[in-house]
């Protein structure tokens, strides 16, 4: 057989009043289960389902999908109440994510097979299969997790460059640039952070790398130090979004490189030297100071009272090791124009209590930090083996997001791993910290608001259970979350959005959407822009921007009237696929199938094996057809290889059993074990369609859950044109 393609379009369809109910779905992180399950939602006029996410502290649960909750209309009666309110704004998200030091890369690079290591940076870095960190943090040059002391411009004893003619980044070539570039290709919203831990050993009052301080003769020099690093690295791809002027410049150890640095010594060289160089070489990385621990928030604040180096400054950098959280709150309320950022926090292997661990890493630097106006959430080594190394001097006992058994090459997802991927996997760089109450010690809480969607993290610090309600536009829903444990709750935006590109692709921010009812809404990073309260009727949306044209000019899109019809919600369904093959002879045979996102699956069939069953998640994408908008699900190109070449004469079957949610009557369905009729907005009315099949077992209907399963035979096709209430507008921008 040389190979076959069919289209499968499915969707799941959610009608008010009824309840979505979901399997709880695998725990992470097992790559091929970990797509993040997408919901786009309608506006929002009853029942509107709720992803739930739950680590619970006794480890029986880790970051796993549970049963989907929903909003319902109503106040509740827990007596804690938790208040989500998107009108109340605070610091937009930079990212989430960890240090990818020299040990980390090494150890990714070398102990893992090519297998593993895709795996790991998949569970790590993929939006969609892992958690997807958003932010790393890289060290420029050495610091004491890496196999050999190291900057980018080392001269022997005795000697200097102060010209940089000997400056390269060739250490980091073999297995640091490689796993960054890999991290970039799984997330391309993948920020980056660098910081020096000491500046070579010749521009320094005593010539070594492990304390000592820069010599104000040389602050030109290391000025046009980071410069040439940035510049090398923007030249390999990877560009750097910020720098701190040094790392932990209060702390100096002669066993690895440190660099100590005065709060006015930090502020002369921003002022007179980095800040400039960095204006004449056209370079725009923000420069953030401080850079340790909580303890010591006057040594920011005094450079910030210096104003011209706060011309200079961003923000400040901020680490967890003594102190706590609220400092940042202390240099945010004397300079609420500077960011902050919390760049380093490392677990530690003498506390290995799981539960205490998530409530720790949960309210000081998940919960602690957001609230204090971090736009950063960053640990330290983003992998370490099991021995806390490999290290040079320095922490004898740091724990890595992740685990390489150095003895039999395997990965242990730590503690670190769940507390980042209950943010990171669900708050997108540029979503927003919104308003949301909190009890301080009982039920504590953090809010987002990404451009389609809300994102609530809630803790439970205490030894019991407690029950809260959410309330969010009139709407509420009740949960009931376990001892030392943290959910993360996350639900559509209602809205009438889409995207804007060019024409290579890429996203274009600053383009201004028009309403014809006279609302506006302008496109941000991502391309994106929404529509919160469009009103039932036609309306013509017209984008602008300086120097750009548009294709289309204007669309005219139809929102329908609310109505018991008329709400749908379409959600991703995970549908079981079984593959019949008539005979696979005496060899096996490999079937490869590429979903809409151009990922490849192979299943494998052993000699003379008749049937394969794997589980396959459709998630709705759109697409312009028919009179409405169809959501379809995924394409599949089917193959059938033996010793590498396509074979003829296999047939191949294809059973899909697609789920249905419904509530009440507003499924129609009939069902003679050959038809399913549902409706659909057309634009104008509701119309109804029928899709034909004779499948081997008739529907079944759970009627207290109000969940419809109905098996789809061999290749058909199967498809609904979901409502114009949620859309998603494509639009091309080309530059005049």
């Amino acid at each position: 057989m040389t190979g076959f393609k069919f289209a499968l379009i499915a969707c799941i369809i959610l009608l008010v009043p009824g309840q979505v109910m979901r399997a709880s779905g695998p725990a992470l992180p097992s790559p091929s289960a970990m797509a993040l399950r997408r919901t786009v939602s309608p506006q929002a006029t009853g029942n509107l389902p709720v992803e739930v996410w739950l680590t619970m502290g006794d480890e029986s649960i880790k970051l796993q999908q549970q049963p989907y909750t929903s909003f319902q209309l109503g106040q509740g009666v827990n007596a804690y109440k938790v208040f989500v309110n998107e009108s109340v704004k605070y610091q937009q998200m930079d990212g989430v994510g960890a240090a990818i030091t020299d040990s980390s890369a090494w150890l990714i690079t070398h102990d893992l097979t090519s297998s593993q290591r895709d795996a790991l940076m998949n569970s790590l870095f993929s939006p969609s299969v892992g958690i997807g960190i958003s932010y790393a943090h890289l060290p420029i040059g050495g610091s004491d997790f890496v196999l050999s002391q190291y900057t980018f411009d080392d001269m022997p004893v005795g000697q200097t460059d102060p010209g940089l003619n000997f400056f390269s980044i060739d250490h980091d070539r073999p297995y640091i640039i490689p796993v960054i570039r890999q991290a970039m290709s799984l997330n391309p919203r993948l920020k980056f952070l660098a910081s020096p831990w000491s500046a070579p050993a010749w521009m320094k009052a005593r010539p070594i790398l492990g304390g000592s301080y820069l010599l104000a003769s040389n602050y030109q020099t290391y000025a046009n130090y980071f410069v040439k690093f940035i510049q090398a690295y923007q030249a390999e791809g990877i560009p750097i979004h910020a720098v701190t002027v040094q790392n932990e410049p209060h702390f100096v150890n002669i066993g690895y490189p440190t660099m100590y640095m005065a709060a006015s010594d930090q502020a002369n060289f921003v002022k007179g030297y980095l800040g400039p160089t960095f204006a004449t070489a056209g370079l725009t990385p923000k420069i953030l100071v401080w850079d340790h621990n909580w303890n010591e928030p006057d040594y920011p604040l005094s450079i910030l009272n210096d104003a011209s180096a706060r011309a200079f400054v961003a923000g400040s950098a901020w680490h967890c090791y003594a102190g706590n959280p609220s400092a940042q709150s202390q240099v945010h309320a004397a300079y609420p124009d500077k960011d902050i950022y919390l760049t380093e926090c490392s677990g530690d292997n003498r506390t290995s209590d799981f539960a205490a661990n998530v409530v720790w890493f949960m309210q000081n630097i998940v919960i602690g930090t957001v609230r204090n106006w971090a736009r950063s959430v960053m640990l330290w080594n983003l992998a370490l083996d099991e021995f806390s190394g490999p290290h040079i001097g320095g922490c004898d006992s740091c724990r890595g997001v992740v685990t390489i058994l150095t003895r039999d090459h395997q990965l242990h997802y730590e503690v670190e791993y769940y507390v980042l991927g209950h943010v990171s996997k669900f708050v997108i760089p540029g979503a927003y910290r919104i308003a949301s109450n909190t009890y301080s010690g009982v039920v504590e809480t953090v809010a987002f608001l990404n451009p389609d969607s809300y994102v609530l993290v809630v803790l439970n610090p205490t030894a019991s259970r407690k029950a809260f309600d959410v309330q969010w536009g009139g709407r509420y829903f009740a949960y009931d979350l376990p001892a030392q444990s943290v959910v993360t709750f996350k639900w559509s935006r209602p809205a009438i959005g889409g995207g804007v590109t060019s024409s290579n692709g890429l996203p274009v921010a600053g383009v201004t959407i028009s309403a014809s009812d006279d609302q506006s809404s302008t496109t941000d990073v991502t391309g994106y822009y929404h529509f919160a309260n469009l009103v039932a009727g036609s309306h013509s949306l017209t984008p602008s921007k300086a120097s750009y044209s548009f294709l289309p000019p204007s669309r005219t899109i139809t929102v329908p009237p609310d109505s018991s019809d008329g709400n749908f919600v379409m959600v991703a369904s995970p549908v079981s696929v079984t593959l019949f093959t008539s005979d696979t002879g005496s060899l096996p045979v490999r079937l490869t199938y590429y979903d809409t996102q151009g990922l490849t699956t192979t299943l494998d069939f052993p000699a003379g094996a008749l049937t394969r069953t794997t589980t396959i998640l459709l998630t709705p994408a759109i697409a312009m057809g028919g009179a409405g908008w169809a959501f379809a699900g995924h394409a599949f190109d089917l193959a059938a290889f033996q010793g590498g070449n396509p074979q003829s004469g296999l047939t191949f079957s294809v059973p899909v059993t697609v789920t249905i949610y419904y509530s009440g009557e507003d499924v129609r369905v009939v069902n003679d074990k050959s038809e399913l009729a549902l409706s659909w907005w057309a634009g104008s009315e509701w119309q109804a369609a029928a899709q034909t099949c004779d499948p081997a077992s008739p529907y079944i209907r759970d009627v207290a859950n109000r969940v419809l399963s109905l098996p789809i035979c061999h290749l058909s096709q199967f498809g609904l044109f979901g409502p114009t209430h949620q859309m998603f507008l494509p639009l091309a921008a080309h530059e005049n």
